[in-house]
Formats: structure tokens, sequence, C-alpha cells
């Protein structure tokens, strides 16, 4: 939301901000903090289940799962609901507000949002950064009675809403199958800051493909590039000394494991979590940015906020995954990247830009600057007024 409060005040708006963490870009706007006690005692678990990871025992996996499904319903931050409401409460008194305005995920501002509107009858514009318990990552998918729960207080709650604001049609279509009762469902994709943009630094003197972010084992799963670099070298297409992978997040170990099963250690270098605006400046050196995608039909609506970061790096994109989705249609309008999920497309493409790379000293960029305009925060913030202007004008 950082972005969308960032750039409202060139469209008219005055952001007020709730929030228990404020962020130092928002020092400039009024932020109302509201610290709270998140129940530590209940959110860690004593002694065995502190920590619980891959080795875990089976039996203290599934007591974790359903105390975190239970305890924590519907999320962790649940115990800042009543602080909050207090808060906005006192705000109110004094302080006349237009409409008010909630993300998700996590769940509970939307249900601060919920009891403002009932309360104050302010209308109430519910975001949607994903979905819901529609979500193709929802992790009690298969653990019927919370997700029975859950999708009740889902409708129960958004029914309340004036308006859904979701990323994508295929994802607006999905909502509008659970909130049949909704007719007003706008889409509004995410987008990076245009303060954020690649001044043109120098490139990698090595053939650099960079990746920011989290691993899904099967999911978001860089195996099959591994295997494509391995195969290249094989036939002496390439020089794979020539290569640099790099790979900045969590999920060291995993990573790590499909490193040693590809055989690749030497080319592939592990960075772990470091600060944001680090990573930043290491996309724009790449020769090229890899985007991870699940090979399923679930993704296809699935914007993740990487893309839009790495539209702002202005480095080619390789994105490995779902092929017919919204990242592919966003990829061919903005000619900024492909998509691809073929062992010999990835081949082909990676033979294609490192033979540019050898003959030039760099993988040329030909993103299409009106087309990634686009996804700017401020043209977020834009259709957000927009959408505002609306719902007030209705009510």
């Amino acid at each position: 939301m950082g972005g969308l409060i960032k750039y409202l005040p060139y469209f008219g708006w005055e952001p007020i901000v709730l929030t228990n963490k404020p962020s130092p870009e928002l020092n400039k706007f009024k932020v109302v903090t509201v610290p709270y006690d998140d129940s530590y005692y209940i959110k860690k678990l004593p002694g065995l289940l502190k920590n619980v990871n891959e080795n875990s025992n089976l039996v203290i996996k599934i007591i974790r799962y359903l105390w975190d499904a239970f305890f924590l319903y519907p999320d962790i931050q649940k115990y800042w609901y009543y602080p909050a409401m207090q808060a906005a409460d006192d705000l109110l008194k004094n302080q006349d507000v237009d409409v008010i305005v909630s993300s998700f995920p996590p769940v509970t501002p939307h249900s601060i949002a919920k009891s403002l509107k009932e309360k104050h009858g302010i209308p109430w514009v519910a975001d949607m950064r994903d979905l819901w318990t529609q979500y193709s990552y929802y992790s009690y998918s298969n653990f019927f009675p919370r997700k029975l729960l859950e999708k009740r207080l889902e409708i129960k709650t958004l029914t309340k809403a004036n308006c859904l604001i979701i990323v994508s049609k295929p994802l607006a279509k999905i909502l509008r199958k659970l909130h049949k009762a909704h007719e007003d469902i706008f889409i509004i994709p995410n987008g990076f800051d245009p303060e954020n943009v690649n001044p043109g630094i120098p490139l990698t003197e090595k053939f650099s493909i960079t990746y920011a972010g989290g691993l899904w084992n099967g999911k978001r799963d860089p195996g099959i590039l591994f295997d494509a670099i391995k195969q290249l070298n094989l036939e002496n297409k390439i020089n794979i000394t020539d290569f640099e992978i790099n790979f900045f997040g969590p999920d060291e170990d995993l990573l790590r494991e499909m490193v040693e099963k590809h055989d690749i250690v030497d080319i592939v270098n592990i960075h772990g979590p470091i600060p944001r605006d680090e990573v930043i400046k290491r996309e724009w050196r790449s020769q090229m940015l890899l985007l991870l995608m699940w090979d399923n039909p679930h993704e296809e609506g699935v914007f993740t906020g990487k893309i839009f970061e790495y539209l702002a790096s202005k480095r080619p994109i390789i994105s490995i995954g779902y092929k017919g989705g919204v990242v592919d249609e966003l990829l061919a309008k903005t000619s900024a990247g492909t998509s691809l999920n073929d062992i010999d497309e990835i081949k082909e493409e990676i033979f294609r830009a490192y033979s540019e790379f050898k003959s030039s000293g760099k993988v040329s960029y030909n993103g299409i600057s009106e087309e990634i305009d686009k996804y700017s925060h401020k043209e977020m913030a834009k259709r957000f007024s927009d959408v505002f202007n609306i719902i007030i004008k209705k009510n």
C-alpha cells in the first residue's frame, strides 16, 4: 500500500494511515500508529513446538498446524483488531473521512474496515492483492473445517464492502463465483515506484541471471533452468564459466539441495535475504532477470509483485512457468521479456541471449516505455482515485 499512499495526493486525496508498524516512507503523511501485543505466548508454542521445520516429527507438525488453524484464526494480527478500532473511533470523532480502504492480506484490516463502515457509515473499498480462501496457495485447502469457517467469514466480511478491487481479470472471475452479490469488482494490478527505475548503470561482465524472492519446491522451482544450462554446456553451445546465476531471498537450504542435485554449484551464488534497495541495484546490473511461476492453470491470473519490480529494472525477463496467463500477456504487451515452460524453449532463449552477450558484451533490452509506465504506482493511484470517486458518488 505504500506506493498507493505515496501517489494519491497527486489526485487530490489526503491519506491517513492506520498501522501497527509504520515504515519510514510514510513519515510525510498522517500516520496513526497502534502498537499491539500479538500474544507471544500463543504465537510461540512453548518448548518443542517453537521451531518446526522439514525434519520435525510428523506429530509435532500436525499439532502446530492445528494450533495455527484454530487459535490463530483468522490470522496472527487478530489481536490488533480492538486497539485499532479504538484508535479509528477516536480519529473519526474529529476527522472527516470520505472513504475507507483496507488491503488483503492479512485478514484483520478487512475486519476492521467492515466494522468501521457499519459503525460510521463511511464507504469501504476492499482491496484484494490476492484471493482469500480461493487462493491457489491457501494454507488450509485440505483442511475442511478451517476452510469452511474462513470461507463463511470471507463472504460475511466482503459482502459489506461497497466494492472489491482485484489485480487481474481471471482472479476477478474467480472472485465473482464466491461473491455473486457484488456488482462492483474493479481490476487494478500492482505496480512499481517510478522513482525506482533503473538509471542505466553498467551491467555485469559475466552473463548473469538474477532471481529475487522465495522458492517453492515443484512450483516456483529453477530446476528446469539448471537442466537447460547443463544441456547447452554438454552440447558445447555455451561456455558455462561465462555464467553467473544469483539468488536473493529465503529458502537457501532448499536452493542448495536443488543446485547440488543438478550439479551446477560452480555458477550459482546463493546470497540469502539482503535489503531490498541492494536487491534492486543487483537487478539493475543483471544481464537477465528470472521470474519463476507455478506451471499450473491456477497461475493464470496471478501477478507476483516481483514482476513489477523487474519492469522498473529495465532488464529482459525470463518467466518460467505457466504460459497463457496475465504475466505472459504483460510481457508480450511491454516487450520486457518472454514466457517459457518447455526445456527446449528455455535452451533456445538462453542460447540466443548468450550469443548476443558474446558478440556485444550485453543482452539487449527492448521494453516499451509507454506500456511499462501503465504499471507505475502513480498510474495505480489514479485508478484507485477513480474508484473512490465512483463509490462516493453512488453513496
